[in-house]
């Protein structure tokens, strides 16, 4: 029986790859971490692919990944659900070093973190937006202050 299921399951990923020209990337969660259908596929924070299709099996899921061609993933990446701060979900792609890569149709285990991840690309992104925002914020106090000195100035002189 559980045979069967594994027959029907790759089957259904193999149609399902033939149809639309993009690689099919199956991934094993012991939970989908509230993934929907069209959830973005991330790899060095740019979306490569979207989630397409679920496959429940006792204890498991397999998420089936519509993968845009021509995207090499190495093999050993971590596929990780990224639960991000306001509630959105995706899968973020973490490569590896191998120079071995994934091919279409091949399965791999994904990796659930409870907490939310954010990827090295967007950590970068926000870092850089924190220290514009503080720049900003220091010149604009500085040319508030100029401009409460030459009040006080303005203030002193006599009439």
């Amino acid at each position: 029986m559980a045979a069967n299921k594994i027959f029907v399951f790759a089957a259904v990923t193999f149609l399902s790859a033939c149809q639309n020209n993009k690689s099919i990337i199956s991934v094993s969660y012991e939970d989908g971490g509230n993934l929907q259908e069209g959830d973005k596929v991330l790899l060095e924070g740019i979306a490569v692919g979207e989630v397409s299709k679920f496959h429940f099996v006792p204890k498991k899921v397999f998420i089936d990944l519509s993968m845009e061609q021509g995207v090499k993933i190495p093999l050993n990446s971590q596929f990780v659900v990224n639960k991000s701060l306001l509630g959105s979900t995706c899968i973020i792609i973490k490569p590896s070093h191998e120079t071995a890569f994934i091919s279409n149709m091949d399965t791999v285990m994904g990796v659930s973190y409870k907490e939310p991840v954010i990827d090295s690309v967007k950590q970068r992104k926000m870092q850089a937006g924190v220290q514009k925002i503080i720049q900003g914020l220091s010149e604009v106090l500085h040319a508030a202050d100029t401009d409460s000195m030459s009040s006080v100035k303005e203030s002193n002189k006599p009439f």
